[in-house]
C-alpha cells in the first residue's frame, strides 16, 4: 500500500515515544487519551523513518510479513494522527522541543503548613514566596477562622503566584457556605478549598470547593503515589529531573523548612530568614540534592516506558553503582510489562 511513497514519515512534535525494556510507549502530548503502548519494533521503525524513505525501507524488507507490518505501523501513525507524510526538502526544517527548558522560577511549588493565624508570619511568609517567584502553593491549615482566613488570602492579591489550593482541617466559624464562596471567588488564583472531617455533606464540587468526610492528616497519610501525568512540560522536565522533587520547597508546622514533607531533615526555620532574601541561603546542594535524580538515574524506572510520565514521592536511595533505587515496588513491573495482578497496563 505504502511500498512507492517516496516520502518520510515523521511524529508529530508534541508525540513521543518512550523505551522500555520490554515495550514502548507512545505519548500524544495534546490528545493524553491517544497515548497508548506499542511494541518496540513500531519504536524501531520510527527510528528508521528518520533517515530514510518509506520506500527505502521497503527495499530493506525480506519478507511479505515484513511488509504488512510496516504497512500497519503506517496507516496506526497517520490514523492517529500520530504523525505525518513529508519530502525530502523539509523534513529536517521541523524542530524538536527544547529538552532543559530554563524557568525563572527559584521554587515552582511549595506546601506551607499553618496552624494558628499570625498575620505578620504570614506576611513575611508571602515575602519570601514572591522572591522565590513561586508558582503553585497547596496550604494545609489545621484550624483556622473565615475571617482569618480571607485577610491571609487577602496578602496574595497581586502575588506572582498563579494557583493555590487549600486544605481545611476544621473552620472554628459556624458553618457559612455564602461565606467560603465569596473567598473563593474573591481569590481568582484558588483552584480548590477542601475542608476535612466536616459532618456536613454538601456536593458543591461544580465551584472547587470539597467537603471530605476523613481528616486531613489521614488524607495525608495514604499510601505512596504514583501517578501518570501526561503533559509536555512534566516530560521535559523529567529528562533530567525528579518531577516530584525538584524546585519543591515544605514548610512544616513548627516553621521549618525542607525539601519535601517525606524527608526529615532540615538545616533552617523561617525565623532563621530576617529578610527575604535570606532564603537563598538555604537552596544549597544539600536542599537541592534530590532534584537532579531523574528516572533515567533510578534503578528499574530507568527501564520503564512510563519513566518520563510517573509521578510520585518515593525517596531514591543512593546505589553501590552510582545509580538510585527505591525501596517501595511499584505496582507495575516494566521487565514484563504488567502489574502484579498480570493485568496488562495501558495509558
Amino acid at each position: 500500500m505504502y511500498s512507492k511513497i517516496d516520502k518520510f514519515l515523521l511524529l508529530f512534535t508534541d508525540c513521543k515515544i518512550v523505551d522500555g525494556y520490554v515495550n514502548s510507549a507512545i505519548f500524544d502530548f495534546s490528545r493524553q487519551e491517544n497515548s497508548n503502548l506499542i511494541p518496540k519494533s513500531y519504536s524501531d521503525f520510527i527510528e528508521k523513518c528518520k533517515v530514510s524513505s518509506i520506500s527505502d525501507i521497503f527495499k530493506t524488507l525480506k519478507n511479505k510479513d515484513e511488509k504488512v507490518i510496516v504497512n500497519d505501523y503506517i496507516q496506526f501513525t497517520i490514523e492517529n494522527e500520530f504523525g505525518f507524510m513529508c519530502n525530502k526538502e523539509i523534513k529536517n526544517n521541523f524542530t524538536d522541543l527544547l529538552k532543559n527548558p530554563n524557568s525563572p522560577e527559584y521554587i515552582d511549588n511549595c506546601i506551607l503548613e499553618l496552624s494558628g493565624f499570625d498575620i505578620q508570619k504570614m506576611k513575611k511568609i508571602v515575602e519570601i514566596f514572591e522572591v522565590l517567584m513561586l508558582s503553585s502553593l497547596e496550604i494545609r491549615i489545621t484550624t483556622i477562622k473565615l475571617n482569618e482566613l480571607s485577610e491571609f488570602l487577602n496578602l496574595f492579591s497581586v502575588s506572582i503566584i498563579n494557583s493555590i489550593q487549600i486544605h481545611i482541617e476544621k473552620i472554628e466559624d459556624s458553618f457559612n457556605m455564602k461565606k467560603i464562596l465569596d473567598i473563593k471567588n474573591t481569590n481568582k488564583r484558588i483552584k480548590r478549598i477542601s475542608i476535612y472531617d466536616n459532618k456536613i455533606l454538601i456536593e458543591n464540587s461544580e465551584n472547587n470547593i470539597y467537603f471530605e468526610t476523613i481528616s486531613l492528616e489521614n488524607t495525608l497519610n495514604k499510601p505512596t503515589i504514583i501517578t501518570k501525568i501526561i503533559n509536555i512540560s512534566h516530560y521535559l522536565e523529567s529528562l533530567s529531573k525528579n518531577t516530584y522533587f525538584n524546585k519543591k520547597i515544605f514548610i512544616d508546622k513548627q516553621g521549618n523548612i525542607k525539601s519535601a514533607p517525606e524527608l526529615n531533615a532540615f538545616s533552617y526555620n523561617i525565623e532563621d530568614i530576617k529578610k527575604p532574601n535570606d532564603v537563598f541561603k538555604i537552596l544549597d546542594e544539600n536542599f537541592k540534592y534530590y532534584w537532579n535524580i531523574s528516572k533515567n538515574k533510578i534503578h528499574v524506572c530507568k527501564d520503564c516506558e512510563f519513566r518520563n510520565v510517573c509521578f510520585d514521592n518515593r525517596i531514591p536511595n543512593k546505589s553501590v553503582d552510582n545509580m538510585f533505587y527505591l525501596e517501595e515496588e511499584c505496582s507495575y513491573n516494566p521487565y514484563i510489562g504488567k502489574y502484579r495482578d498480570y493485568f496488562i497496563l495501558r495509558c
